[in-house]
């Protein structure tokens, strides 16, 4: 398809015979269809209607306001729930059998079909709710379904270091390890970048810079492991300590590299019965994707109120899809990112801006409290929030009308890789590859992050690093471009 035609575009029908009378309408491509090869219009007069990409040409004329483009992501968004909700009201069977729970450990017995495994031990990795069976895996990686009358529970493997394990602080829905000791810039999490040679950890953003481009560890000097083989004998020690972060990197490391679901297990369930948010949070979308909904929702809500704005963001979605067992309820899926935004959630402050936008969940339309949330979301680096925000500022919706700094986040969001801004700043024949004026970059929350990354001194004036913060940022923006390696915003 053309590079400028994707999604959410603005287009104008143009040399179409059997519907000659659509020609220069305006539209908004809502789908693509790959069977047909012909994108799904909606135009501005109310009828859908499949074209050819070569009767659809890119419309940001003078008249193009942000109408035409949110009415149809609200039409996309509205189908997409129905259509979810219907599949996970019509699809959903029965409930695993009470008595077992994900990643419990069995012991296989009265298989008839293949009885050389009986006796044998094995992780319970799903419920086949189609197949009524449990989906389980043996240690050496071979996975079976069963029936749960094959299942007899067994006690869960020990892990060296778990009877040192306490239960974790809570300081804003994150397990507390302090700050970070290398930026003084960030408090320290379970999940935090953890070197497993002394036991340290660090923040993500100096994760990215030290482990990017450091030989060795910036703690005790050490070089860090060459194989996935080394990482583990140096957690294995380090969880032997009863290091909470040490389990959860050795779970980690285990599930993506080894895909050892039958080891990692333990060191989960381990951190999820001592009350650790993270690995809740962690286990809960292991239930939901494998089947075991009344579990996965029960280890969400109590992520949640343990103040992990993530899976405030997890709860509230499901209501707005009326997925995992949850039904639709756009109410309480407003309620929800109201929590999570409140945390500071890029994504949930974008989605609320988005419900407020259009009245959505009884909250009541308002289109200044749209462009709060969105400003707030593309302040904290979510590039859809950024176009949101442009489409407002270009039309006077919600705020001023300001087409400079609508250009301005246009141009960041789609150096960032946003593929509706890349259409809209290509349409106007913009190079938005060149990066965007480094003293607007500077203003913005995440814009503190990379330029941690990147090395710029801590607390220094804007105005006095510009230079230095120009090159490093459009040097790293323009390897973003290029396909490079860059840090994630």
């Amino acid at each position: 398809m053309p590079p400028t035609l994707c999604v959410g575009a603005i287009v104008r029908a143009v040399g179409l015979n059997s519907r000659a009378d659509l020609n220069g309408q305006r539209g908004t491509i809502v789908a693509f269809n790959d069977e047909k090869k012909r994108f799904a219009v909606k135009f501005d007069l109310g009828e859908s209607v499949m074209v050819r990409p070569e009767n659809l040409a890119v419309a940001m004329d003078d008249d193009a306001t942000s109408a035409s483009a949110f009415l149809a992501v609200s039409a996309r968004r509205e189908a997409q729930r129905d259509a979810e909700a219907s599949e996970n009201a019509t699809t959903r069977a029965a409930d695993p059998p009470a008595g077992f729970r994900m990643w419990d450990t069995v012991t296989i017995a009265g298989l008839a079909s293949k009885p050389e495994l009986n006796g044998k031990s094995a992780t319970i990795t799903g419920w086949k709710s189609d197949k009524g069976r449990f989906g389980v895996r043996l240690p050496e990686g071979t996975e079976l379904a069963i029936k749960p009358s094959s299942c007899v529970p067994a006690t869960r493997p020990k892990i060296d270091g778990e009877e040192k394990l306490t239960a974790f602080a809570v300081i804003e829905g994150d397990s507390d390890y302090g700050e970070c000791l290398l930026c003084n810039d960030a408090h320290l999490t379970l999940v935090s970048p953890y070197l497993q040679c002394c036991g340290q950890s660090m923040c993500s953003d100096c994760g990215v810079k030290y482990q990017g481009n450091a030989s060795g560890c910036p703690f005790c000097r050490a070089p860090f492991p060459t194989s996935i083989d080394g990482v583990l004998a140096l957690l294995k020690q380090q969880c032997a300590r009863g290091d909470p972060r040490a389990m959860y990197q050795m779970s980690a490391c285990l599930n993506a590299s080894k895909q050892d679901v039958c080891g990692a297990a333990p060191y989960e369930v381990a951190l999820v019965d001592r009350g650790y948010a993270e690995a809740k949070l962690s286990m809960g979308n292991s239930c939901w994707h494998g089947g075991f909904l009344e579990l996965g929702t029960e280890l969400m809500h109590s992520a949640a109120d343990d103040g992990l704005a993530e899976a405030m963001l997890n709860i509230a979605s499901a209501f707005e899809y009326g997925t995992n067992g949850f039904s639709r309820s756009l109410e309480d899926a407003a309620k929800w990112y109201q929590r999570a935004a409140a945390k500071g959630d890029p994504q949930a402050c974008s989605n609320l801006g988005v419900f407020f936008f259009h009245g959505h969940g009884g909250l009541e339309q308002s289109f200044a409290e749209a462009v709060i949330w969105y400003r707030k979301a593309a302040q904290l680096g979510n590039t859809r929030a950024m176009g949101f925000l442009a489409e407002c500022l270009q039309a006077g919706r919600g705020c001023e009308r300001d087409l400079e700094a609508c250009g301005k986040w246009l141009h960041v969001a789609a150096t960032l890789g946003d593929p509706m801004a890349q259409n809209m700043l290509e349409a106007d024949h913009f190079d938005w590859r060149r990066p965007p004026p480094v003293d607007f970059l500077v203003r913005q929350e995440f814009h503190k992050v990379l330029s941690k990354r990147l090395g710029i001194p801590h607390g220094e004036p804007a105005e006095a690093c510009l230079p230095e913060v120009d090159q490093r940022v459009h040097d790293a923006l323009g390897d973003r471009v290029a396909g490079a390696p860059s840090p994630t915003l």
